[in-house]
C-alpha cells in the first residue's frame, strides 16, 4: 500500500533517529518515516534502513539524488536491496531520455520515485 504521510525525520545522531522512531512507532495510523540523505550517508544507506525497518514503517529515502543514469539506477536498487523502502528522490534535468533510463532500469525493483526537473 502507498503511504502518503511520512513523518520527517530529520536526524542525524543515531540515538536521537531511534529514540523518535520508538515513539512514533506506536502511534497507530498510516504513516512512514522520511529519512534524510545526511543520515543515509553517515551511516551507508543498509545500516541507517536496517535500524529503522525494526518499527515496521515503510520508509521515504530523501536522497535527493542529482547523479548521472548509472549512479541514480544504482543507488535506488541499492535501496530495493535493503528493502522496506517505498520512495526515494531524483533532481533530474528536464531531459527525457535520462529519466526514461532510470525509470525502466528501476521499474520492477519495488520504489516510487519522485522526480523534480531542474
Amino acid at each position: 500500500m502507498t503511504i502518503f504521510l511520512y513523518v520527517a525525520m530529520d536526524f542525524t545522531e543515531e540515538d536521537e533517529m531511534l529514540n523518535w522512531a520508538e515513539k512514533f512507532a506506536v502511534v497507530e495510523g498510516n504513516f512512514g518515516f522520511k529519512v534524510n540523505d545526511d543520515y543515509l550517508s553517515r551511516y551507508t544507506a543498509a545500516q541507517a534502513i536496517g535500524k529503522l525497518k525494526q518499527f515496521g514503517r515503510n520508509i521515504f529515502a530523501d536522497k535527493k539524488m542529482f547523479k548521472g543514469v548509472r549512479r541514480t539506477i544504482n543507488s535506488i536498487k541499492e535501496l530495493a536491496e535493503i528493502g522496506g523502502v517505498e520512495f526515494t528522490n531524483i533532481f533530474a534535468l528536464a531531459d527525457r531520455p535520462m529519466l526514461e533510463k532510470v525509470v525502466k532500469a528501476t521499474k520492477d525493483d519495488g520504489i516510487n520515485i519522485l522526480t523534480l526537473t531542474v
